[in-house]
Formats: structure tokens, C-alpha cells, sequence
């Protein structure tokens, strides 16, 4: 088979003429003898892999050292130049999954029962369908715990989309649109993700064991993960959203206060869902 001599019509996209090397429309390239030959696989897998890898570490690079510049300019249209913040936001997501340090996301039903503000509310919902399943509880706990681990890989994507929406209603009188504010929500929730519930805690757990320490594993509750984890994403927000919002200081830090309380609150909904979710699926399909 050979490239017909002449091609009038972009075969991608449909565009007349189509009489240069590139289709002024998609950018579509013209077939060659060369794109013909076996060798071509190989050059288009090195041209593709070279290409994904240098917009991942571009994003990455700005991700970790200028925030507010990453999303600025994808807003702004620099589409190519950087991976899309949902798509940024699902591989923090993904990496999460790998190497949980901490289950603040997954929440385990010890955690549902015990260490959360509705805990002492639902505790009699959940004994009721413990009884009902006619297991015993340790068998029920570990298949939640595995059902529960399994369905919030899909439910933790509903937080940034509503960390978005809070954000805009904190912001109702400015004129970015509700995507700016929810891109905005994916990139500090994949902070959220892979560093205060996977990086960060891992490797002080790694250290305090090779260390051997006690002591160290034992500062690692609840209350001094949420202070660290405030503390990372408050540092962290700042950089990131310190030129969004176009209001003087002391708005600014009203906005912020908000924000912390709307991630509190979306939080604990996330977790009370999970949980309903979690022992309506085992009722329905389990039990």
C-alpha cells in the first residue's frame, strides 16, 4: 500500500483543501512513505511517551512549586502545556488507593463506630444491620471494611465538585466561572490525597519504624493527623489560592475561614455517605 498522490480532504476532521503537511483545522499531519514503514510504531511510541512525560513533569513541577500559576494558566487555555486538573486529581486519587497511609477516606467501620461527631447517632443503625445479617461482627467488619474501600474510590470524586461549588458562594460576586473554582477544588484535594493522607504520613511511619521508636508511632492520633493535615493544606491553599480571589485582605481571610469550615463539613457528609452507602449496598446485595 502506498499514500495516495493527492489528499484533498483531511481524513481526521474533514477540512478542504487539505494541501499543506499539517490540517490548519486539528493539526492532523499528512500520511508519508515514512509513516508506512514498521519503524514508524516505534517512533510514534517514543514521540508519545516523550510527550506524556514531559507534560507530567511540568504539571507535577508547578503542582508542587507554583500552584497558583498551574491552574491560572489551564483556566487561561495552556490546554497542552499541563494535564487537566480532574485528570491530575484522579492520579493522586489512584496513588492514594496504592499506598493509603492513613484511612481517612475509606473510613473503616471501627472509625464509623467510634471516633466520628454522629458516631453515638448511628451506632444503633449499624448494630441493626450487623443483627439482621446474622454474622458475627468480625465477619461483617471485614467485608464492610473491603465494600467500603471498594466504593470510595467513586464517592471521593464528589468532594472537589463540591468544594467548588462552596467556593463559588463564597465568591458569588465575582465574575470566574464555577469550572475555574472547581479545577481549583481538584488541585487541592489531590494535595489532600497524596500528601496529607499518603506521602506525608507514610514516610513518618516508615522513619518511626526503621527508627524503631515507640514513641513516634504513638503521636500518630486522630487529633494530631487533623492538626498536621490543617496546618499542610492551609500552607498549601494559600499558595494556591492567593490570586484567584480579587477581595482585600480581610476578606480574603474570612473566604479562607470558610473554606476550612466548608471542607469540614463536606468531610464528615462524605464520611456519614460512605457509611450509608456502604450498609445499603450490603443490605441490598450482601445479606
Amino acid at each position: 500500500m502506498s499514500v495516495p498522490e493527492h489528499i484533498s480532504r483531511c481524513p481526521n476532521c474533514g477540512h478542504e483543501p487539505f494541501d499543506s503537511d499539517f490540517c490548519p483545522d486539528c493539526g492532523q499531519k499528512k500520511l508519508t512513505e515514512k509513516d508506512l514503514r514498521v519503524t514508524s510504531i516505534a517512533g510514534d511510541f517514543i514521540s508519545g511517551f516523550l510527550s506524556l512525560e514531559n507534560t507530567f513533569f511540568t504539571t507535577f513541577k508547578a503542582f508542587i512549586t507554583r500552584p497558583s500559576r498551574y491552574v491560572q494558566e489551564y483556566n487561561s487555555g495552556a490546554r497542552k502545556k499541563y494535564i487537566a486538573p480532574v485528570k491530575w486529581f484522579l492520579l493522586a486519587n489512584a496513588f492514594y488507593f496504592l499506598f493509603p497511609a492513613i484511612n481517612t477516606f475509606t473510613t473503616s467501620l471501627n472509625i464509623q463506630l467510634n471516633y466520628l461527631y454522629y458516631s453515638d447517632l448511628t451506632y444503633g443503625l449499624i448494630q441493626s444491620v450487623i443483627k439482621h445479617s446474622g454474622w458475627t461482627f468480625e465477619a461483617f467488619e471485614e467485608e464492610y471494611d473491603a465494600l467500603t474501600f471498594t466504593l470510595s474510590k467513586a464517592l471521593l470524586f464528589i468532594l472537589p465538585l463540591l468544594f467548588g461549588i462552596g467556593s463559588k458562594l463564597t465568591s458569588i460576586r465575582q465574575s470566574n466561572p464555577l469550572v475555574f473554582h472547581i479545577n481549583y477544588g481538584f488541585v487541592i484535594h489531590a494535595f489532600i490525597v497524596l500528601f496529607t493522607t499518603s506521602l506525608v504520613p507514610g514516610a513518618y511511619i516508615i522513619m518511626a519504624k526503621l527508627l524503631q521508636s515507640e514513641g513516634m508511632l504513638k503521636l500518630i492520633t486522630e487529633t494530631n493527623l487533623t492538626l498536621v493535615s490543617l496546618i499542610l493544606i492551609n500552607t498549601y491553599g494559600y499558595f494556591l489560592y492567593r490570586k484567584f480571589f480579587e477581595s482585600p485582605w480581610w476578606a480574603n481571610i474570612l473566604r479562607w475561614l470558610s473554606l476550612n469550615l466548608i471542607f469540614i463539613v463536606l468531610l464528615y457528609f462524605y464520611r456519614f455517605f460512605l457509611l450509608i452507602a456502604t450498609l445499603a449496598w450490603m443490605w441490598l446485595f450482601r445479606i
